[in-house]
């Protein structure tokens, strides 16, 4: 994990970015953050970095010192962090693109060997999915006591954007209904027979009291914005109520783990809710 960044702020990073004489020690990265000036002026940013990943940016920025020089490069594009050469070692175009940084990732998954499925496709890490992941997972071990330094890691200008990550009401358009759309796809999983009625009470429960308000006999048939809008209402109800666990999934041989859900819905919960 480099922060919680976007992607657009990682692709434009600077490779003079890192911070590393600082009086209480540590490394720090320096960028643009995205989304929080005015007519699309952005402030700049310190936030801090684990001593790893200011390793790599360190590489990196040999690399890229090095092969400017070998190109006699001296456009701006030069002096940024991912200087990465075209097919053929070709010179690098004048701006880097989000995708040359996917291919890094791809590269780094292929390396370290991330998962592969059984119809043989390896799961790709993406900054937004890291980024996206930090804050909600780290919301949900240690509450709306974490939101403050989420927000300050998150480079979010404006306290109300980190609830984007961790509250239902989505208004950040780069943010995803993470967990609403988690349970939309529970309920259908349970309406396929995919997820068994047995353990599982407290979905049950909302699958029957979101049929009976949308006067619908499947959720399928019902329009996902309109579903998502009643999926924020129920987090809100104080009857409501999840919380995380790990699950082991079963479409890898290997042990690949992720997180799932487990709901409460009045009197009635899922077996994992209490565990």
């Amino acid at each position: 994990m480099l922060k919680p960044i976007r992607n657009k702020e990682i692709s434009h990073l600077d490779r003079a970015c890192l911070w590393l004489d600082n009086p209480g020690g540590g490394a720090f990265l320096e960028h643009e953050a995205g989304k929080a000036g005015q007519i699309g002026i952005n402030p700049d940013i310190i936030r801090p970095i684990p001593s790893l990943t200011a390793r790599a940016i360190q590489l990196l920025q040999v690399l890229g010192v090095g092969l400017s020089k070998i190109y006699n490069d001296e456009r701006p594009h030069a002096e940024k962090l991912f200087y990465i050469p075209g097919r053929g070692f070709k010179l690098p175009p004048p701006k880097c693109n989000m995708w040359k940084v996917n291919l890094c990732l791809n590269s780094f998954c292929e390396i370290i060997n991330t998962p592969i499925d059984k119809k043989g496709r390896r799961w790709y890490i993406r900054v937004h999915e890291m980024r996206k992941f930090f804050l909600l997972i780290t919301h949900r071990h240690y509450g709306d006591g974490s939101k403050e330094l989420l927000r300050y890691l998150a480079g979010h200008a404006d306290r109300r954007n980190i609830d984007d990550y961790t509250a239902y009401d989505i208004s950040d358009a780069e943010a995803i209904r993470y967990e609403s759309e988690c349970i939309d796809d529970k309920l259908i999983a349970l309406e396929l027979g995919v997820l068994t009625k047995e353990g599982n009470d407290g979905l049950v429960a909302l699958h029957a009291e979101a049929l009976k308000h949308f006067d619908a006999t499947s959720i399928s048939t019902i329009s996902k914005s309109e579903f998502m809008k009643y999926l924020d209402k129920v987090g809100y109800r104080s009857d409501f109520d999840m919380k995380t666990y790990s699950i082991r999934l079963e479409n890898y041989d290997a042990e690949v783990y992720a997180i799932d859900f487990a709901i409460k819905l009045g009197e009635r919960k899922d077996e994992k809710y209490d565990k």
